[in-house]
This record gives structure tokens, sequence and C-alpha cells, in this order.
């Protein structure tokens, strides 16, 4: 997926169902109206995923997400990123 793209999306989508003028800041009016920036969402989806992966009783999903492989893999870095 192209981030920007989303987070322009879901920006736009926002401004346009709350009236939120193209000159005023997005991120202030979302955290003023207690809603989530498309970062806090990825981050919390992300995070879910990642905890349900890892406690899993699927035998095979255990052994792709142990420490001696899963570690050092592409979309375990691209988690930590996300998370962290």
């Amino acid at each position: 997926y192209d981030y920007n793209k989303l987070k322009r999306a879901y920006n736009r989508t926002f401004r346009s169902l709350f009236y939120v003028d193209d000159k005023e800041a997005t991120l202030i009016n979302m955290v003023q109206l207690g809603i989530d920036p498309v970062e806090v969402i990825l981050r919390k989806v992300a995070g879910t995923l990642f905890k349900n992966i890892c406690d899993s009783s699927n035998l095979l999903i255990q052994s792709l997400t142990s420490p001696l492989f899963f570690s050092d893999s592409c979309i375990y870095k691209k988690w930590q990123r996300i998370l962290f």
C-alpha cells in the first residue's frame, strides 16, 4: 500500500465529514474531537495482529514466529518500525 495516499485520503475524508477547512490543521481537529489519526490506527491494528500471531496456538504459526527465524524477517522489522 502507499502510506501517503492512505493518509491523504483519510485526512480528506475527515475534513469532508466534519466540514474542516483545508487551511485548518487536520490533526489538531482530530485530537479535539477524539478521533485517532491514521498513524494511531495503523499502530493499533499492527499491534493487535502482532499480539494475535505471537499468541497463536497453531503449530505452524508458532514455528514461523520462533525467534530463530522470525526476528530477522522483513515483516517483523516492519512491525517494529510501526510499533516502536
